[in-house]
């Protein structure tokens, strides 16, 4: 009884088998070519291709033949640079609709390329396509069209702010404040809200409107929890709604400006959703539990948010694998 059947053989192999077949037995005959397939796990059709092969070209013809590589292996680099361009300005494109918009004289391309072309540039998945994009328009890198900037902060409502701080190599900081009275019965004081826009750290305080040092007290806090070494340059935003400071801080490493309308948009969605969230539902008791609520909120707020993936301070990195319809959550 033979050994079981192999399905792959070395061209070392194949010479052997076939020099022990032309071998003669005791008696000066051959084996049998069914028989000796068989002992040696060697199928018959392919023992029989084996001998064809060496009856016509000797054992050159055993050789394997080198495998034609695949059209995706051997795509040009100026295809995949039109592959590449296509993706970036149209992130909702699939392999398929890439194919389609590409010159006229590579539309025989495969699917399968185009999707290796991607995979090999990190660009896989449309949500990876939308967030390289996102990047490039955040560090400005690449123009892009306007209906595709549109739809991006459709996707991420944050993009504007996000490309404001990349203007700036350091911590970005946006102060606001509301009053409380809207909420809980004519109650005095405001909600200071202090966000870091890089990493949409927040920070929550509330302020009963009366002692203005305790407004430089938050500033500090804000300050020093964003950054214990003292070595990071920063900038503190002011909205126009944020009450007057009596003095600021004397720091050279922290510019200190008021901030337009326009900007203070950038930051209203995270304002409408605290208030939305938290401020809404809550039940006023007094001040020292409002304070503590507010503390619950900011460090909820934070470990939701920490791992967005969005431009930290000194560097261009930016997270292209994050899913580009998260939203700041709270």
């Amino acid at each position: 009884m033979g050994i079981k059947q192999r399905v792959s053989w070395s061209d070392e192999e194949k010479c052997h088998y076939i020099k022990m077949y032309e071998t003669p037995l005791a008696n000066g005959q051959l084996m049998g070519k069914s028989e000796f397939a068989e002992m040696y796990g060697i199928a018959e059709k392919t023992f029989y291709r084996w001998l064809k092969c060496y009856e016509m070209k000797g054992f050159d013809g055993l050789k394997s033949k080198p495998r034609k590589l695949r059209e995706s292996r051997v795509h040009s680099s100026h295809l995949e640079v039109e592959v590449l361009e296509i993706a970036n300005a149209q992130p909702g494109l699939s392999a398929t609709s890439i194919i389609q918009n590409l010159s006229h004289y590579k539309k025989n391309v495969s699917i399968p390329t185009v999707q290796e072309i991607l995979n090999s540039n990190a660009l896989g998945t449309q949500n990876s396509r939308y967030a390289n994009t996102e990047k490039q328009y955040v560090f400005g890198s690449r123009k892009l069209d306007h209906h595709l900037i549109q739809t991006l902060k459709i996707n991420n409502p944050y993009l504007e702010l996000l490309k404001s701080n990349s203007e700036f190599n350091g911590l970005s900081f946006h102060l606001t404040a509301f009053r409380i009275a809207y909420y809980f019965e004519d109650q005095p004081g405001y909600v200071l809200f202090g966000i870091e826009t890089n990493s949409f750290f927040t920070y929550l305080y509330y302020w009963d409107g009366l002692d203005k040092s305790e407004l430089n007290d938050f500033i500090k806090g804000v300050i020093g929890f964003s950054d214990s070494t003292n070595s990071i340059p920063m900038q503190i935003n002011f909205s126009a709604d944020f009450p007057k400071l009596k003095f600021v801080l004397d720091d050279e490493r922290i510019q200190f400006k008021t901030v337009n309308k326009d900007f203070s948009k950038l930051i209203r969605p995270l304002i409408l959703n605290f208030k939305k969230e938290y401020i809404k539902p809550h039940i006023w008791k007094d001040v020292e539990h409002f304070r503590a609520a507010l503390s619950c909120a900011s460090l909820a707020i934070m470990a939701r948010n920490i791992t967005k993936g969005y431009p930290q301070f000194g560097s261009s990195s930016y997270d292209a694998l994050r899913n580009h319809k998260e939203r700041i959550r709270f």
